[in-house]
């Protein structure tokens, strides 16, 4: 009989164990249909997404009160992946086509830049000092590296890594990661030479660094990794099969402290309170589109960005 009760304990206690939250969340107009890419905040009351859809539009999009309102700032004809700003009034937005746009006056108005040489497609762009942006990109699964675009002269300059690569993190002006399709590569002289991780086994999407070093790496297939030492090594980090299907692939991580949310494709978030213990819960949301940026801008609040101009606030 001990047992008995024993084993039913146990079990009640796996089956109540909480799988799911719900948080607070406020739908924003984006005034946009467009798939938005790429949201980041300059500071507490500016912010820049950007978007569109491949081969018919671009677009950028601004919001001076925090990201309660937006207006389109910039229409072009093809889609952009990447927004970045070095200061208030000076920042790009990359995409298909090897474009770049740049804006000198808040993004009031953009110029395009002569395209990329090599690679048609720039996913992700970081500025390393004021003058000097890299940018991840490929063309295809076995053909990308890293674009350095010199902000003054427009200057291009390629580096061929055979892989496609995706997204980019950057700890100072010298030490940084590159992701992609089955790789992630570390530099420590700002791009001049690239040293593989070990990590393999999924099409690299995103990855997201505490002010400690501690981060994430997300898969399009599913899988998450963790890195307690800056990305110089990654263990599998745990979570529950369920939670995503062949249909909801992995898009974007971001991490502020031991909390992490990770964004994927048709309406799926994950929260965690602490990423370095594993302890993941499924985001209940109203929503079934594809989820494609995911924000933090302060320890209680985010923003979520997805397909056909979605985008919401949340709390937690």
């Amino acid at each position: 009989m001990k047992w008995f009760s024993v084993i039913c304990l146990v079990v009640f206690s796996i089956s109540c164990k909480k799988e799911s939250i719900q948080l607070n969340l406020v739908e924003l107009d984006s005034t946009t249909k467009a798939d938005i890419y790429d949201l980041t905040f300059i500071d507490n009351s500016t912010a820049y997404f950007c978007g569109g859809k491949l081969w018919q539009s671009g677009v950028v999009g601004k919001s001076i009160d925090g990201g309660v309102s937006w207006e389109i700032v910039l229409e072009t004809d093809n889609v952009l992946f990447a927004v970045a700003f070095k200061n208030p009034n000076e920042g790009v937005a990359v995409g298909f086509s090897g474009r770049t746009w740049r804006t000198k006056d808040g993004g009031d108005t953009w110029t395009l830049t002569e395209n990329a040489p090599e690679f048609p497609v720039l996913r992700d762009a970081e500025f390393l000092t004021a003058d000097s942006l890299i940018i991840a990109a490929g063309s295809n699964y076995y053909s990308g590296g890293f674009v350095s675009y010199n902000f003054e002269n427009e200057n291009y300059t390629d580096s061929l890594i055979n892989q496609d690569m995706q997204a980019l993190y950057f700890f100072n002006q010298q030490e940084g990661l590159i992701a992609g399709y089955g790789a992630v590569f570390k530099t420590y002289n700002a791009g001049l030479t690239w040293v593989p991780n070990s990590v393999k086994g999924d099409y690299f999407k995103d990855l997201d660094f505490n002010n400690q070093g501690s981060g994430l790496l997300i898969g399009y297939q599913g899988k998450i990794f963790e890195s307690i030492n800056k990305g110089d090594t990654w263990e599998r980090n745990a979570r529950k099969a369920s939670f995503f299907t062949s249909k909801g692939n992995l898009e974007s991580v971001d991490v502020k402290g031991v909390n992490a949310f990770i964004a994927g494709q048709n309406g799926n978030l994950l929260y965690t309170g602490d990423f370095i213990n594993n302890e993941w819960l499924k985001v209940e949301t109203p929503f079934t589109n594809d989820f494609l940026k995911v924000c933090l801008i302060n320890p209680n609040q985010g923003f979520v960005a997805g397909s056909d101009g979605l985008l919401f606030r949340f709390n937690y």
